[in-house]
């Protein structure tokens, strides 16, 4: 049975699944249809690699409410504690102001809710400076650009400046005073910071409404397969289109418009309720 739009909650992982196959979005948040097809092989690597991964988040979570957290072994452990080595380090989100570590963002946008849990929200508390940061456990750092075109960098600070005065001593958040900052666990050395802006905001406003829009009012079976068939090899519903029956392999080369999952699959991973 096909799920009402009017129930559907949006984020930026339903929206970016929408962007990258209309098709995808249509069977997986609106049919809600559970195909049994492993996303990628070695079907181990991947799960393990995303269980390390909420691992790692849970961990700076509790870091981040003061918490103590045990430090990792390295056997057995190599990637988490690789991780938290480099955080320990780097300490990134070491910057005054309010904290708000797993801070849910709830607004709303052509009468539909969007929402967005973000890794951690630094905030001067008086109206001033506001950085969302993400924490980054992929094997790959995508350039700047690609980042620039994900659902993520537009949907969250978008989200802060109209749900985050609470987070701001009720003060509204102004666009010029949002960043962005991608922080990548095994490339620790340089956050990815992006600024918002009053023309950004327009603009990702703009966007995410006809986007939603597009989708409350598309009809059921109008929504388009992928022409990129680069990304069917990492899609669990691959061989219901008939777009092959072998899942990607996690050793293969991942490219910026078909990310290997390995290298992404934690993308959004905080957004749980979807």
């Amino acid at each position: 049975m096909t799920k009402a739009r009017g129930s559907l909650l949006f984020s930026a992982h339903s929206l970016q699944a929408y962007v990258d196959c209309e098709r995808r979005f249509e069977l997986s948040y609106l049919e809600e249809l559970e195909w049994p097809a492993v996303e990628s092989e070695p079907l181990l690597e991947s799960e393990r690699h995303m269980a390390d991964g909420r691992r790692f988040h849970e961990m700076v979570h509790r870091d981040a409410l003061g918490l103590a957290v045990s430090a990792p072994r390295d056997e057995g452990d190599e990637d988490i504690a690789r991780w938290w080595r480099n955080y320990e380090t780097h300490r990134p989100g070491k910057v005054s102001g309010d904290r708000f570590s797993e801070k849910t963002l709830v607004g709303s946008i052509r009468e539909a809710t969007l929402v967005a849990t973000c890794d951690l929200i630094v905030t001067a508390g008086d109206g001033g400076r506001a950085r969302i940061f993400d924490w980054k456990t992929w094997r790959q750092r995508h350039s700047r650009e690609w980042l620039a075109r994900r659902m993520q960098t537009r949907v969250y600070p978008y989200l802060l400046v109209t749900a985050g005065a609470p987070l701001a001593g009720g003060k509204a958040v102004a666009p010029e005073d949002v960043e962005m900052a991608y922080w990548y666990a095994d490339f620790p050395e340089k956050e990815e910071v992006f600024a918002y802006s009053e023309g950004q905001f327009r603009e990702d406003e703009a966007y995410l409404t006809g986007l939603v829009q597009e989708i409350l009012e598309r009809e059921a079976g109008a929504f388009e397969r992928t022409t990129n068939e680069k990304q069917c090899s990492f899609c669990a519903y691959r061989s219901f289109c008939d777009r092959g029956d072998v899942a990607g392999h996690s050793d293969d080369e991942p490219e910026e418009d078909a990310p290997n999952p390995l290298a992404g699959s934690l993308d959004d991973y905080e957004e749980i309720a979807f």
